[in-house]
C-alpha cells in the first residue's frame, strides 16, 4: 500500500504538468471526482487523509484495469485531490 501511495503521489506531480490528456486520463478524472464527491471528510481533514483516501480508492479501481493505468491514475489523482 505504501508503494502504491508513493507511485500515486509521484504521478500526481506529473498530472499537474501534463498538457495532453487522453481518454484514459478523462475517465480517471471523472472517477476521481466521483470518489471525492461521495465521501465526506471530517472538518479540518488533512491533505494526508485526503491523499490516503484517494490512493486507496485508485488502488481498488485499478485492480481490474489492463491498459492505460498510468494515464488513468494521473486523471484520478487530479479529480480526487481537487478542492
Amino acid at each position: 500500500m505504501a508503494l502504491l501511495a508513493g507511485v500515486l503521489l509521484s504521478a500526481c506531480g506529473v498530472s499537474f504538468s501534463t498538457a495532453a490528456n487522453g481518454p484514459a486520463w478523462h475517465r480517471g478524472y471523472t472517477a476521481g471526482k466521483a470518489a471525492r464527491s461521495h465521501h465526506r471528510f471530517r472538518h479540518g481533514a488533512t491533505r494526508y487523509h485526503v491523499t490516503a483516501f484517494c490512493a486507496q480508492r485508485a488502488f481498488d479501481d485499478i485492480q481490474t484495469m489492463k491498459t492505460a493505468v498510468l494515464e488513468w491514475t494521473e486523471g484520478f489523482e487530479k479529480g480526487c485531490l481537487r478542492s
